[in-house]
């Protein structure tokens, strides 16, 4: 037996998948182009224009270097490790007794913490706004309670 006539088959397929494979190359040429021109080039064009000058790069310097800049810098990052922490101390015994008991109410709870993934970020932001803000309902709700209108 010989290969020949399957060889001779497998040339048209071989050749139906390279147009597709070049198919998909062009899908994708208008998205790569939109970014290249939309942001890498003037993102580069900055970054060339800012350090042109041996001059032009200094105040850039003064100001990454500053002492406010490196306070805010250093709050952000105590800020962010803080999170991060009590996001762990508070999610990670919520999932290991999601995972392993089954209680009253967990279907309701489960679906709650997964509200803030599904919704768009603004409207959390406007969610907990509405009730935590100034004159959010949770807000208002204890001013009278406490009777500090």
């Amino acid at each position: 037996m010989s290969s020949a006539p399957n060889a001779a088959a497998g040339a048209p397929r071989r050749a139906r998948l390279h147009h597709r494979s070049l198919a998909a190359a062009g899908l994708w040429l208008p998205p790569l182009a939109f970014l290249l021109v939309f942001y890498a080039w003037p993102l580069t064009r900055i970054l060339v224009l800012s350090f042109a000058r041996q001059e032009a790069g200094a105040p850039l310097w003064e100001v990454l270097f500053s002492a406010r800049t490196l306070h805010v810098l250093g709050f952000t990052v105590g800020q962010a490790a803080l999170s991060t922490l009590l996001t762990l101390a508070l999610g990670l015994p919520g999932a290991y007794l999601l995972s392993h008991y089954d209680f009253r109410g967990k279907g309701l709870f489960r679906a709650l913490t997964g509200v803030p993934f599904v919704m768009p970020t603004l409207v959390v932001a406007a969610a907990f706004n509405a009730l935590l803000g100034p004159r959010g309902w949770l807000n208002l709700g204890l001013m009278s309670l406490l009777h500090l209108d």
